[in-house]
């Protein structure tokens, strides 16, 4: 018997409040980009006050489990900036253990300076500043050298220039990524909210995958992890289905039914969603042995302090990425303005009774390949190509109209079936 699925209805849409800002202090935007090749409706005068006004939850959208913790403001500052201010095409100099010393950013449409010479001002920067006696000695060209003047003056005696040095990092913008993730999330996100809801867990999880992937159901890394929540293989094969020609890592629904599982065993082990977050990027053992060493369960005290083996960058802002990608994106019209977001993804799952290779199945079902593909992220190329046949009792994703196809297909073929069954014993019995 033919096997259909409803997943979902219009009535899961989901809207939040929001309302621009209203902000009017001067602020000095010097050393930062061409804000004109930004698409942004952030006040340009006043950028930085109106990131904190949003990370600060103003309409009280985001549970108060995930408030900015006061010693984590500064890197979820650096990364909301990130987030919603610098597109791809711009890098940020930085000082990778405090994210409050940038150096500089550098727009590449609009300046040749590459990432070494920008590294090599950065330099400059500090030598002069540790020649320098005062403020006054330093002669700051503008409000970021004077900014990072104060924070070098506070370090002096408690850091070596070296190390200062050594920590200079540069960052890629990640504005337009985003933005193309919140259009394109829309088709999912409000579904996903929902299997986490079910599993108990809390809603502002679902962001996790701007953090991992900016929502793109393709991502690849050059480590194996795929999809929108970047699974590695080995942690999928444990709930889902992995081969070359058909991995479920793709699926962002399904995906998302093992990154649930992953995080809610992350909490049952480290009692905080900070941590569980964190260790999703780092590992629950890793995590636990900070727990441990440290003998507290504080996030900032963790980022600050642990040493642990392999708690590098990407562990230590992990959590705080995450808090900058869950405020940009729930108060995105207030930081992008209105984005054409793809509308919710309508879709019924199919069983699918018999083999049927990909030709004959979108010649049933009227579907184009790249809408079939759009539903099914997660079919192989040989199945695309047509190399292979989608495998009996099969699971696929197809909108209404094309499961109704497919659904009068196989009742006819089965009525066929049946009227042959029946005359082939009537001659028998004769």
């Amino acid at each position: 018997m033919f096997f259909r699925l409803l997943i979902l209805s219009s009535a899961l849409m989901v809207s939040l409040h929001s309302s621009m800002l209203d902000v009017d202090k001067p602020w000095d935007s010097s050393l930062i980009f061409n804000f004109e090749e930004a698409s942004t409706s952030l006040d340009k005068s006043n950028t930085d006050d109106a990131l904190l006004d949003v990370i600060n939850d103003p309409d009280k959208l985001i549970s108060d489990d995930f408030t900015v913790p006061k010693d984590l403001k500064d890197r979820v500052l650096f990364w909301a900036r990130i987030y919603s201010l610098y597109p791809s095409t711009s890098f940020v100099v930085h000082d990778k253990d405090d994210l409050s010393i940038v150096y500089n950013v550098v727009d590449q449409k609009t300046s040749k300076m590459s990432v070494n010479e920008a590294k090599r001002m950065a330099k400059d920067l500090i030598d002069r500043a540790m020649r320098s006696k005062s403020l006054k000695d330093f002669s700051a060209k503008n409000k970021q050298e004077k900014q990072f003047y104060l924070k070098f003056k506070e370090k002096r005696g408690k850091i070596k220039t070296s190390e200062l040095v050594s920590n200079i990092r540069t960052q890629t913008g990640q504005m337009d990524f985003i933005q193309s993730g919140l259009k394109s999330s829309s088709r999912y996100l409000p579904i996903i909210e929902d299997l986490f809801k079910e599993q108990g867990l809390p809603w502002e999880l679902t962001r996790i995958p701007f953090v991992e992937s900016s929502f793109n159901i393709r991502a690849d890394s050059k480590v194996g992890a795929r999809g929108i929540w970047q699974i590695m293989g080995v942690t999928g094969k444990k709930f889902i289905g992995i081969d070359p020609n058909y991995d479920e890592r793709y699926s962002p629904f399904k995906a998302s039914i093992v990154a649930a599982k992953l995080l809610e065993e992350n909490y049952r082990i480290l009692g905080t969603w900070p941590l569980a977050i964190t260790a999703y990027n780092h590992g629950p053992g890793g995590l636990k042995n900070a727990t441990k060493k440290l003998k507290t369960k504080d996030i900032s005290k963790i980022v600050k302090e642990y040493k642990g083996r392999n708690f590098g960058f990407a562990s230590k802002n992990f959590y705080s990425e995450f808090l900058a990608a869950l405020y940009v994106t729930v108060y995105s019209d207030r930081i992008f303005g209105k984005i054409d977001k793809e509308p919710l993804m309508n879709f019924f799952y199919v069983k699918l009774e018999e083999r049927i290779y990909i030709k004959d199945l979108l010649s049933i079902s009227m579907l184009g390949k790249e809408e079939l593909l759009k539903y099914n992220p997660e079919l192989g190329k040989n199945i695309i190509n047509g190399k292979l046949p989608l495998e009996k009792n099969a699971f696929i994703k197809l909108p209404p109209r094309a499961s109704y196809r497919l659904e009068e297909y196989f009742e006819r073929k089965m009525d066929a079936k049946k009227l042959y069954e029946e005359l082939d014993n009537k001659y028998k019995d004769e």
